[in-house]
């Protein structure tokens, strides 16, 4: 997560400085994520509805692995009769979008007690990578 220090939990009330480093912290974020695993997708969004916490944004790189697992979890199949891939002006192949994996990263990674099995290294070890690269 990529967070400001201003305690508002509304994006208009930041300052413009406030507004300015978040998003050079969202880019360097992601620009350090790419360099260490590459991920072929990656978003960045606002959830939840809670007050008292400041705005922040969650930074998701989905890899290829989340994707295979996410396509071979039949309770996510449903989903498909929402997305019809290519009808985009981008023509999107890829076998789901934005809000299903989003939804699927959420309920399976983040809230079940069973999450799937990360393949690479762990939240703490990504963590430990970043946090020397935001050193450099």
């Amino acid at each position: 997560m990529v967070g400001s220090r201003s305690e508002t939990n509304s994006l208009a009330d930041l300052p413009e400085v406030a507004l300015h480093e978040l998003g050079i912290h969202l880019s360097r974020l992601q620009r350090i994520l790419t360099g260490l695993f590459d991920p072929p997708h990656f978003y960045v969004g606002r959830y939840g509805h809670t007050t008292g916490h400041s705005i922040h944004f969650h930074v998701i790189p989905v890899y290829d692995w989340v994707a295979d697992a996410f396509a071979g979890d039949d309770r996510y199949r449903i989903l498909h009769g929402f997305y019809t891939p290519g009808d985009y002006d981008d023509g999107s192949d890829a076998p789901f979008d934005g809000a299903e994996m989003t939804l699927y990263i959420w309920r399976e990674f983040c809230e079940s007690r069973t999450p799937p099995e990360i393949a690479g290294p762990s939240v703490e070890e990504v963590i430990e990578l970043v946090r020397n690269k935001l050193r450099d």
